[in-house]
């Protein structure tokens, strides 16, 4: 039986809901949740790394089928409805809001009918904040049910959710206020141990939300008002005020101020801005410490109002300091123990006039069984402002412990609200103070970090072996390097924070500074990213002030190496560059900061790759070098230099005694770029590697540059791919080869060379003893000049990796190839992906690897090779051969039958290290 009687009371209940977010003036500050006014922006997440999608949802569309495939087009994968849903947000963002929309839409069958939100019989909001215990049943009766409903009520009312799970939706209010001591007796519920048909929509602040994630079905965010909604909300606010000019004065001072319209977005603080707004006649604090010290003064003087208390020219603020210390002495003592509610019985103090000031919501307990008379701190972030509020104070008190009293703040990420309230709160106080509690909040911090959620990452092996090796730092691969972690987060919102103590944009206040250098000293890291991304517009008062503030931190800092700077301040990195004594790896995203460069004394890695340098700039970039004794790798890679800025370049470089990596590919220098290249490297002795890749040079340019190879007796590693040099640039190389013994790594990929060229090359190669690494991948050799390399490797004694890929070879290549590993002891590295070797080639190379002991890495991805007659030599391969630590056979036509060969190889082999299938 259906449960009516106790539903249609539920639904009463949520009918009867009003948003009143201020106690103090409940009387005129009231919504009622049908004509809530704004609309939150709820954006989705991918389950991968939990990263931000720009896909926005309405509030009923959480639980819409998601597809079980990963592809992101447009597809018929199967779908499937999530069962839990998890909704992130900042304090105050509106989390609370939606789950009473969401109850009350449903109440009055609200939702509508074309919407993908399943049709529930029962929708069952909980607050989180109000649990006594993890049993989902007695949480409903306590929070839902009437006192005096009778047994065989509740009886049915229990039984149809056991029964009917698919029909009922849970609403979890608030994970993050749920008491310590509940939560994990919570995972069963959320893991689907306990109700696991039941829908479940959970919402959570960051912190917490994390820790679920990995077992939620769906991800979303609320991301809070847009400009649009927050102007909206402002104008109808204000609409039937007397004053109703007020909201067009309000909305041009958010908009000259960009940090009080980043508040904005925030659900609780918009109506904060409102409320002070009106009561201070137009003034507005500049941040978010300063709001709630302006609310509190409103506050304080209405109560006083009221009461016709005088103030006699005295702060409300000062004449109630005793009783707001002990209204934040609660305030921490129940944020330490997950509590927003208390009840007189558990006071220690003897006055109780602050439960009277308004700060605290006086309601009936929500427990239906044993009711008691309780207060509520209305959000938790009023809770963290006055547990800020009372901890400022005691650590003026000289004879507290002030370590042991910031030392309850611990994890940092749990209490981050109470440690930015407090940083702002202390530094127009004490600079002593203000650094001291820097470096306690960095000791914290490090001492206990945030438990991270389990992440599996997944990468697949690129086809070619050479792809590999372009992850080395010296290329700058900034998604690992300076990837986000827990590290780079506090250290922003650190700065941040400090950057709120003063509203000036012109200089640091010398408290600001102190904090800066104390944060650098303790909490010291070896890269930043300096990026603009996360910087507002240079004009903003903020931006000006968090530049300035990380700008101080990085010259502190000493132990950083590794700087990415993305921002256009010239000036600024000059100090930076100054300060530093540590850092060598400089990765420049801005061409018009070169000028900072002369300041530098310790960088010895500069990338400027896709910075759209011009020539203009790449002849500073000379000028620096003239001058510069510690850079010894540089990368312009993808800019806009012609052979007019490699020139300029080719002339530093022939007085410059240090620098030993030059990457210029992906430009436009031409023949005439590589005949200046070519000239420097007669008489430049210090010059290792040289990358030129797709740089349009023709059989011309590698003229020039074999001409310099003659007599230069330094490079060791030059990179020509993707060029146009053809046979006879190859032969240029060539016969250079022949005498130049000091070249080891040789690159010609994608260079239009047919087997006329290889065979000029193999000539070179019959004599010379020095090149270790040859590439010639993407070109067209075929079969012949297969067989070239195949006869030039049975007497060649120093060849380490050979590269053919893309170049039309069959098996009758390989089976050149393969006579020659038979005896070759040299060559380890072979690549011969993207070719049409088939079976037969499999074979042979299968039968080669029975008596090969040298060779390690083989790549033989995209060879039509199927499950028939390759995957099952090869399986067997694995099972004698005891050197082969890398193989790529992805992209064939292999079936699960072939899989099976190999993995029954693999039981065997204990040698193989990487597998790319």
């Amino acid at each position: 039986d259906y449960p009516e009687k106790l539903v249609a009371l539920i639904r009463r209940e949520y009918k009867r809901t009003v948003l009143c977010p201020f106690p103090w003036c409940e009387e005129e500050l009231q919504f009622e949740l049908s004509k809530i006014f704004t609309r939150l922006t709820i954006v989705c997440r991918k389950k991968e790394r939990a990263k931000l999608t720009k896909d926005s949802v309405k509030m009923t569309e959480v639980l819409r089928p998601y597809k079980k495939c990963e592809c992101e087009c447009e597809c018929k994968c199967e779908r499937e409805k999530p069962r839990v849903v998890l909704i992130e947000g900042e304090p105050g963002i509106g989390k609370t809001t939606y789950c009473q929309k969401l109850a009350y839409d449903w109440s009055v069958g609200d939702i509508p009918t074309e919407s993908s939100f399943p049709k529930v019989d029962m929708l069952l909001r909980l607050t989180c904040r109000d649990m006594k215990t993890a049993k989902i049943e007695d949480a409903i009766e306590d929070q839902l049910l009437p006192r005096d409903a009778n047994e065989k009520d509740k009886e049915i009312f229990f039984y149809f959710i056991r029964h009917y799970q698919s029909r009922i939706l849970l609403v979890l209010d608030g994970l993050d206020e749920l008491p310590q001591n509940l939560f994990e007796e919570f995972f069963p519920l959320i893991r689907g141990r306990v109700l696991p048909l039941t829908y479940l929509i959970i919402t959570a602040r960051h912190e917490v939300g994390i820790n679920v994630r990995l077992h939620s079905d769906a991800l979303f965010e609320i991301k809070g008002y847009t400009k649009e909604d927050a102007d909206s909300y402002i104008k109808k606010y204000f609409s039937c005020h007397n004053k109703s000019r007020l909201a067009g004065k309000l909305i041009r001072k958010i908009n000259d101020d960009s940090q009080l319209r980043e508040l904005t977005a925030n659900a609780l603080n918009t109506a904060l801005l409102c409320l002070v707004f009106e009561d201070t006649g137009g003034r507005l604090p500049h941040n978010k410490t300063m709001l709630y010290c302006e609310l509190v003064d409103c506050v304080l003087r209405r109560y006083c109002s009221k009461k016709e208390i005088r103030l006699c020219d005295k702060s409300p603020i000062d004449k109630y300091m005793h009783q707001l210390n002990q209204l934040g002495k609660l305030a921490l003592e129940a944020l330490l123990k997950d509590q927003l509610a208390f009840t007189p019985g558990e006071l220690e103090s003897k006055s109780t006039e602050f439960l009277q000031l308004g700060f605290l919501s006086r309601e009936t307990s929500v427990s239906k069984i044993r009711p008691k008379p309780t207060y509520a701190f209305i959000h938790k972030t009023f809770q963290e402002f006055f547990a800020a509020f009372h901890l400022s104070l005691e650590l003026e008190t000289a004879d507290r412990d002030q370590t042991a009293l910031l030392t309850q703040l611990s994890p940092v990420d749990k209490y981050w609200q109470v440690w930015k309230f407090l940083i702002t709160m202390v530094a127009g106080k004490s600079e002593e103070t203000a650094t001291f509690l820097v470096s306690r909040l960095s000791a914290s911090f490090q001492c206990k970090k945030p438990r991270k959620s389990v992440k599996r990452q997944y990468t697949r092996q690129p086809l070619d072996s050479s792809d590999s090796e372009d992850d080395s730092e010296d290329n700058f691969n900034l998604a690992r390097i300076f990837a986000e972690t827990d590290e780079v987060s506090f250290l922003e919102k650190t700065v941040d924070a400090i950057a709120q103590c003063k509203q000036s944009n012109n200089k640091l206040s010398s408290c600001q500074i102190k904090m800066a250098r104390t944060l650098a000293h303790c909490f010291p890291q070896d890269k930043v990213l300096m990026n603009e991304s996360y910087l507002p517009a240079d004009s903003s008062p903020w931006g000006s002030q968090f530049s300035l503030v990380f700008y101080e931190y990085l010259k502190g800092n000493r132990k950083l190496k590794r700087l990415v700077w993305d921002v256009l301040a010239s000036a600024a990195l000059a100090d930076v560059l100054k300060a530093s004594h540590t850092l060598t790896h400089l990765y420049l995203k801005t061409s018009r900061c070169i000028q900072a460069l002369q300041a530098n004394h310790t960088v010895t890695h500069l990338n400027m790759s896709c910075t759209r340098v011009n020539d203009v700039q790449a002849k500073a970039l000379g000028e620096f070098l003239q001058s510069n004794h510690t850079l010894t790798h540089l990368f312009i890679a993808a800019n806009l230099i012609t052979h007019i800025g490699v020139e300029a370049l080719a002339d530093a470089l022939r007085s410059n005694k240090i620098l030993k990596n030059l990457d210029i590919g992906r430009n436009n220098i031409g023949d005439e770029g590589a005949k200046a290249l070519g000239k420097v490297l007669q008489s430049n002795h210090t010059l290792t590697h040289l990358s030129i890749a797709i740089i349009w040079i023709t059989r011309i340019g590698v003229e020039a540059l074999a001409d310099a190879l003659k007599s230069n007796k330094t490079l060791k590693n030059l990179d020509i791919r993707r060029n146009n040099i053809g046979d006879e640039g190859a032969k240029a190389l060539g016969k250079v080869l022949q005498s130049n013994h000091t070249l080891t790594h040789l690159s010609i990929a994608d260079n239009q060379i047919t087997h006329i060229g290889v065979e000029a090359l193999a000539d070179a190669l019959r004599s010379n003893k020095t090149l270790k690494n040859l590439d010639i991948n993407h070109n067209n050799i075929g079969d012949e000049g297969a067989k070239v390399l195949g006869k030039v490797l049975q007497s060649n004694h120093t060849l380490t990796h050979l590269s053919i890929a893309g170049n039309r070879i069959t098996h009758i290549g390989v089976e050149a190839l393969a006579d020659a590993l038979r005896s070759n002891k040299i060559l380890k590295n072979l690549d011969i992906n993207r070719n049409n070797i088939g079976d037969e080639g499999a074979k042979v190379l299968g039968k080669v690897l029975q008596s090969n002991h040298t060779l390690t890495h083989l790549f033989i991805a995209s060879n039509w090779i199927t499950h028939i007659g390759g995957a099952k030599v090869l399986g067997k391969v694995l099972q004698s051969n005891h050197t082969l630590t890398h193989l790529s056979i992805a992209q064939n036509q292999i079936t699960h039958i072939g899989f099976e060969a190999l993995a029954d190889a693999l039981r065997s082999n204990k040698i193989l290290k990487n597998l790319n299938i």
